[in-house]
Formats: C-alpha cells, structure tokens, sequence
C-alpha cells in the first residue's frame, strides 16, 4: 500500500491488501484532519445562515467519512491475524473514540443546531430531517454541554477513560487463548471428526475455548471432572486482568451519569431508548422471570431425572453449570429421538449459506453474487455483491471460521452506512464474522441446528443494515434505539425453524436427502426443551447488567462477583460455581451497557412480527416487502413504536412470545 492510499475507497470498497500498522495510523491522521475541517466550516458559519446543506447535511457527511473509517478499523482489530495491524487498530480506535468525545462537547457546533432549530427553516424539513435535528441537539446535550467550561473538561476525561477502558476490556477478550489437553478417556462421547482437528498424538487432545471446541465438549464428553475443568477455565476467561478494569468502568461510569444529573449510568443510557427508563426495564425483567420460572422448573426436573437414570441415583437433586448440556443432549435423545450428530449430517455451513441467500431473494426480491476481485483481511473472507435486478444494493463480507488473534463469537460489522444524500449514492456494506467449525480432511463444515440458528441471526442484522434507505447516513441501517435493534435478527432465527424454508437447503452432505420431515418433526418438538432455563439466563445476564450500572458501588466492599453470585443462585437453576468470575469474560458490558434487557425486549417484538409472517405464509414476497418497507428500510427516521404498528397494524403484544417458549 502507498503512502497516498487509503483503506476506504468508495468506488472500490475497501482496501484490506497490504495492511500495516503504518497505514492505519495514516488513515487515521488524515480522517482527523478531514473530519477537522468539515467540523470547522460547520462551526464558522454565521448567525442566521444555517439551513439544512451546510449544517445537517455537512454534519451527516462528516459522521459518515469518519464513522465508516473507525467501523472498518474496528473490525481489523478484531479479525485481521497480523499483530501490528491488530495493534495499529486498537490505537486508532482509542484516538478516534477520544477525538469523537470532544465533538460530542462542542459548544460552537451545537449552537449551530440550535440555530437552525429556531429558523423559520426548521419548519420546512421533511419529518425524518427534523427527527435528526432534535435528536442531535437532545445528544448534545445528554452529553453535557449544559455543564459549566471547566465541567466540561472533566467530563471529557471521564469519557476518554471509558473510551479506552472499554477498549482494553474487549481486547483482552479477543486476544485471549486458553486450552485444556484430555486424555482419550475424558473425550470420549465427542465424534470423531471433533477428536479428529484436536488430537496431538494417540492418546491426547487439546481442548481451545473457542465456541466448536467448548460447547460440543460440554454436550458430549462423559467426564464430569473433564466438563468441570473446562467450564471453569471458560469462566474465567481474563479474570487476572479484567476484573480490575470493570470496577473502574463502572466507576467512571457513575461519575459520568452523576456529572449529567442521573442517579445512575442506567437512567442517562435507557432514557433515550424504548423503555424510557431504567424502572420500565426492572418491571419488565422482573414481570417475565415470573412468568417464565414455572416453565424452567419443569426444564430442571426433566434434567434432574436424566442425571439420576444416567448415575442411577435418586439421590441426585442439583444440576451444574458444567452438566446442563449434557443432560439436555440425553434427554433430547431420550425423550425426543433426536441425535444432534445426525441433525448436523444435513446442514453443510455451504449448503446453509446458499439457504439463507435464495430464502432472502424469496422474501425481498434480490439477488446474491459472490464478488471478484475483492480486497479481503483473509483468504477465508468470501465477498458478496447485493443486487435489486441491474442496480447494486450493498455488499458484505462472510468470515465463517476460527483462527487464532480473531474475535471468538458471532456478530454483524457495520463497515459503511447507506447514504443518499452526497453526490452519489453511498451502498452499505457489512461483514458478518463467525465461529463455525473447519472442515476437515474427511468431513465437510457441518452446523449443529444452533449454529443455523445463529447465522439466520446475524443475517438478520446483515439484512437491516444491507435493506436502509435512509438520505442520513446517521440514521441508517441499525440506528434504531438499541432495545430494537435484535428485532430483524431474532426474527429471521424463525426460518431455521420451518420446514418449508429448511427445505429448500437441508440435505445430507453425503446422500444429498433433503432433512426427513419425521427428523424435523422431533427437532420441532424438542424446541422449547429447556426454554424456560434459557430464558432465565438471559434475564439472568439483563439483570446483572442492569444491577451494575444501577445499584452497584465500585468503591463499595461489595464485588462485581459478590452480584454474580446473588443473581446466579436467585434467578437460575444453575449453582454459582466459586473461584468462578465470568462477568470479566462479559463482553456485552461494553458495548450493551445497559441495554442488554434489549434481546429479550427486542424479542417479544421479533415473535409477535413473525406471527404475521405464520399467517400470510414463510416466504411470502408480499410480507416480506411489507417488512423491508416499514421495518428494515428505515433506520431511525421514526419512531420504533410506529415501524411496529405499521407493519402489524395493531398493538404489539407478549402472545406470540411466550408461545414461543412453550408458556
């Protein structure tokens, strides 16, 4: 790469070749200078000449210029597998987030809002110009520019601390590696394909914590010790270094919501979401863990009956957090005749993959080309172009497998929002970077039905991303609150659950049968098998977010463990495991702080959706349009309440979800 390139081209997508520490922090200098001077003309103009081209539409187009080059330096810290760049990024990010925090404060650039609020001009903005305009003067605000100068200054210093500790919290994360080495006794129940990418000689095998090796060995292995080993080393995931920098993000956290006038860091995060306010989302929580725990107790007694015929014991009354899986997995052979090994025989990740792209082209009228000649951060990476007929509609990037320095879950990067109001149209273009297991020398890449369920997930949230229409690019794709923004993707998890859809990609990697509707029919009725036990953890996890930016004291004699434990032994079956610290591993901590109650809110939307679609037909072209036009395609340039009642036509209601859970 030259000194003169850039990693974002708009006619070529982005340029990942030839990546170097150095070039990232090129880039990172020029976007500043850039992002400087359009800030400046924002600022220099003068009283009684602001109108929409030179401030709402400028500030649109620098935020974009900028957020797309931090997006896709975001993304190389967590999925490029050279060092330097990793490292470069993880800098970048930390200058560019601190540089961020300071435009957020100021007072030159919000007055010019301001201004333009009060003209006679402000009137005559369309609804969604004047929905942008409020909102930026309302973040202005919520950021701090009511506070005095010299508050100012102190509440930017909270900021760039929070900046940089989220930063490192995430990064220790992703960077960790860890593994536990079994002897042939303790892998036994694992399949021979699993064994097979993990032996190091004739009698050993290493166990990674990525999630192909953690969670099939959890369902399988018949040794409890060896379960137990793993479980702990997967729960204590950075716990040496990150402990120590969650209370101080918490900390700094309080400081910052009690320097805007809060209670807590959960009042100012919530009261610009859906729920309003932090009390709404306690309400809710506390309002489904009732509903939901008689059906959880029905999951556990089934689990207990299973450890009990597996041991022989009557006297066994406890379930582990290290059992669960494997007695669920026996009961869903026991019960239900359902083998998860030969489930997964019909879901090739290949075969998945042109599943989802010809179901998305049923419901939303487009087609899916894989792309040539496209720069990529790994020879792994496969590139896709998105098209409505001759005209492009976006692009994305899958990332499907393991490999060492890479993020180790399972998420959708936003790289460039859809914009349509510079001089030409500005395509969005997404990355969808996953965990699923390698093929092997004799077998191909086969998917547990979990982890179809999981990529039906993410391209959920490729889809809202990929389908915004929206002129501001401050407003596209998955700008919503972020208490909605799990709704397309919790949504689509409904068409790994069809036969119809399932169909049309399911087929035995060796016979090419298509799933056997018998299979399916137990798959089906297995479904809620432990939903209820699920749920709760999910709950469990809102709650103990929720607990830590709203009730807790970091500089109290209280643990962020002490709360684990408490939450784990009152809302979950599953006895808290001491010497055990997985909130440290809790990566949602940073970038849903607060707001992790959203997937289980988000979902109560995402059934009730689907329910239509179960009335008009799975794949009928006419509700997805529908969908696509009032949910998809429109960002935030409206009121998620009114996306809902336009699409449904009616209230949303909880009937379609808690029958989704078996209630």
């Amino acid at each position: 790469m030259t000194k003169k390139q850039s990693i974002i081209s708009r006619k070529e997508l982005i340029l990942f070749e030839g990546l170097t520490g150095n070039s990232i922090a090129s880039l990172t200098k020029d976007i500043l200078k850039t992002t400087e001077k359009r800030a400046e003309a924002i600022r220099s103009i003068p009283k009684g000449k602001h109108e929409l081209s030179n401030t709402v539409l400028a500030w649109d187009l620098m935020f974009d210029r900028f957020n797309s080059a931090l997006s896709v330096i975001y993304l190389l810290a967590y999925v490029h597998p050279d060092e330097e760049v990793i490292s470069g990024a993880q800098k970048s990010i930390s200058t560019l987030h601190k540089y961020w925090n300071e435009l957020q404060m100021d007072e030159r650039i919000y007055r010019a809002f301001k201004q333009l609020s009060r003209s006679s001009k402000a009137k005559q903005l369309k609804p969604e110009f004047a929905r942008f305009l409020a909102k930026q003067i309302r973040d202005f605000e919520r950021n701090g520019l009511a506070l005095p100068a010299s508050k100012r200054e102190q509440l930017t210093a909270i900021k760039n601390r929070i900046s940089d500790l989220s930063l490192q919290f995430s990064s220790n994360i992703a960077a960790w590696e860890d593994e536990l080495n079994v002897s042939e006794d303790e892998i036994k129940g694992l399949p021979e394909d699993y064994k097979e990418t993990r032996r190091m000689d004739h009698s050993s095998y290493k166990i990674d914590l990525s999630y192909p090796s953690f969670h099939p060995f959890m369902k399988y292995s018949r040794s409890d010790e060896a379960r137990k080993k793993l479980y702990i080393k997967f729960k204590n995931r950075v716990s040496d270094v990150n402990l120590p920098l969650l209370r101080d993000l918490l900390g700094e956290r309080k400081k910052m919501a009690e320097m805007l006038g809060r209670k807590t860091y959960a009042s100012w995060e919530i009261e610009d979401k859906m729920a309003g306010t932090a009390h709404k989302v306690w309400e809710f929580e506390h309002s489904l863990t009732g509903k939901v725990k008689p059906k959880a107790q029905f999951d556990l007694e089934e689990l207990i009956r299973a450890k009990q015929e597996y041991l022989d014991s009557t006297e066994e009354k406890i379930i582990n957090g290290w059992e669960s899986a494997f007695y669920s997995n026996i009961v869903l052979k026991s019960k239900y005749q359902v083998d998860q090994e030969e489930v997964k025989e019909y879901f090739e990740l290949n075969a998945v993959i042109d599943g989802i792209l010809n179901i998305s082209e049923k419901l939303f009228g487009v087609t899916f080309k894989k792309a040539d000649k496209t720069s990529t951060w790994h020879p792994e990476v496969i590139p896709f172009t998105v098209l409505k007929g001759k005209n492009m509609v976006g692009h994305f990037y899958l990332d499907m497998h393991p490999r060492e320095k890479k993020y180790k879950h399972a998420a959708c990067f936003s790289l460039m929002n859809g914009m349509r109001h510079s001089k030409e149209n500005q395509l969005p273009v997404a990355a969808l970077v996953c965990n699923f297991p390698k093929p092997t020398p004799s077998r191909p890449s086969l998917l547990p039905h979990s982890d179809v369920q999981t990529l039906f997930h993410e391209f959920g949230h490729l889809l809202h991303h990929l389908f915004s229409s929206t002129e501001l690019s401050a407003q596209a794709g998955i700008s919503t609150a972020h208490d909605f923004v799990e709704v397309p993707s919790q949504l689509y998890e409904n068409w790994a659950w069809d036969y119809q859809s399932l169909s049309l990609f399911a087929s035995h990697y060796k016979t090419g049968e298509i799933l056997p509707q018998e299979l399916f029919s137990k798959m089906l009725a297995a479904r809620n098998l432990g939903s209820g036990i699920h749920t709760l953890q999910q709950i469990f996890y809102g709650q103990l977010d929720m607990t830590l930016h709203d009730k807790f004291d970091p500089d109290g004699s209280v643990s962020t463990t002490d709360i684990v434990r408490q939450l784990q032994n009152s809302i979950t079956p599953f006895p808290f495991l001491e010497g055990t610290f997985m909130e440290a591993s809790f990566d949602h901590l940073t970038g849903y702080a607060a707001g992790y109650y959203g997937y289980l809110w988000s979902k109560v939307f995402a059934e009730d959706i689907f329910s239509l679609f179960r009335l008009e037909g799975i794949l009928s072209p006419e509700t997805g349009k529908k969908l696509k036009e009032t949910i998809l395609s429109c960002g935030s340039t409206m009121d998620e309440n009114d996306m809902l009642g336009s699409f449904l036509e009616r209230e949303p209601d909880e009937k379609a979800f808690l029958e989704s859970l078996g209630i």
